[in-house]
């Protein structure tokens, strides 16, 4: 199961302030949905990743 949202940011970036910089963004409501839908791409990735993993036995 990939991390929450919640934890991507906190153990990549600190704070959501930190992440929506990183990625150009503010904290207005439509950079935070622009935010949120780059957080769920990166939960979309690790779950193929954790699916490829187990595939293969690792």
């Amino acid at each position: 199961m990939p991390d929450s949202k919640y934890k991507i940011v906190k153990d990549g970036w600190g704070t959501r302030v930190n992440f929506q910089t990183c990625y150009g963004l503010g904290m207005t409501s439509e950079d935070l949905e622009e935010g949120d839908h780059i957080l769920a791409q990166m939960q979309r990735v690790d779950a193929i990743r954790e699916q490829q993993y187990a595939q293969r036995g690792e």
